[in-house]
Formats: C-alpha cells, sequence, structure tokens
C-alpha cells in the first residue's frame, strides 16, 4: 500500500473518533460512570476497568497476563497497576497464580466472583446504556455490530509491543 493511500486511512481513522464520541461515546460513559459510581462501595472506576481487562484478555484474546502487560495495556506504572490488582485480590474478584510453565512467572486472573460481579455490572449497565443506541435503526445497529466486531478481530490479532 502507498504511503499516501495509508495516511487518507488513518485521517478517515481519525475523524471518526469524535463523531462516535459525540453520538454515544459521552452519554454512555457519563450513565456507564453513574453505575460504577453506585458500586463504589466495592470498586473504583480503575478496579473494574482492570478486572474488564483481565476478563478481555483471557477470554477474547485467549491470553494470560503478567503484572508488566497489565501496567502496560492499562497505561499506568507497575505499581499503580500491583495496587489496583491488590483491591481486588482483597476483594475477591482476581488471583495471582505461578505460570506452569516458568513458575518465576506471576500471572493474574478473574476469579469466578470476578465474573460473576462483571455479569452483574453488565445486566445493570446494558439498559442504561442501550438509551444511547435508540437513534438507530435496526439495520445500523447490525452494521455497527459487524464493524465492531470486525475493529476488535483486528486489534485483539494485534501483536503487543
Amino acid at each position: 500500500m502507498e504511503k499516501d493511500e495509508r495516511y487518507r486511512m488513518i485521517e478517515a481513522i481519525i475523524h471518526t473518533l469524535p463523531v462516535i464520541e459525540g453520538k454515544i461515546g459521552r452519554v454512555m460513559n457519563e450513565k456507564l460512570i453513574r453505575i460504577v459510581d453506585e458500586q463504589s462501595d466495592r470498586l473504583t472506576r480503575l478496579q473494574l476497568l482492570t478486572l474488564f481487562l483481565l476478563i478481555h484478555r483471557e477470554h477474547a484474546c485467549k491470553k494470560q497476563t503478567n503484572m508488566t502487560v497489565l501496567a502496560s495495556a492499562m497505561h499506568v506504572s507497575a505499581q499503580q497497576a500491583t495496587r489496583l490488582v491488590d483491591g481486588l485480590i482483597k476483594n475477591r474478584l482476581a488471583e495471582r497464580y505461578q505460570d506452569s510453565e516458568n513458575r518465576r512467572l506471576v500471572l493474574i486472573r478473574a476469579t469466578k466472583e470476578g465474573y460473576e460481579y462483571i455479569e452483574t455490572m453488565k445486566t445493570k449497565a446494558l439498559p442504561a446504556v442501550e438509551e444511547s443506541f435508540s437513534c438507530f435503526s435496526d439495520e445500523q445497529m447490525r452494521t455497527l455490530y459487524e464493524c465492531f466486531n470486525t475493529i476488535n478481530e483486528i486489534f485483539n490479532s494485534k501483536k503487543e509491543g
């Protein structure tokens, strides 16, 4: 692919992000934040994001997660990632375990309680967030779904680095 064509594609992607944010992102985020805040007796927003990320990496990406990878994925320091995970472990939502092939490598994963907590949050969040998508027809929703599935597949197949 020619560099000019690649640049045009990148520019189109960059111009699309604010449109998505304006149409659904801002309202959806506000509603999600409100739901998370109602549950604040148990987790902070960053801890919830950490738990989502652990589950996503394990199921969607089929990848194990160590502290270095987690910190990098969340764009936080290793110390901050450790504090976040410690909070999840304290709440029995995550656990540390040793890699079976490399006993020195400590990995992190969500526990059964962590998965149940996320399912509870989804149950509360989906009805609240659905309103953000009410402006789209059924056909538009199917198209958006297919597009975002493709985007997820592309990003999940991308090598970390």
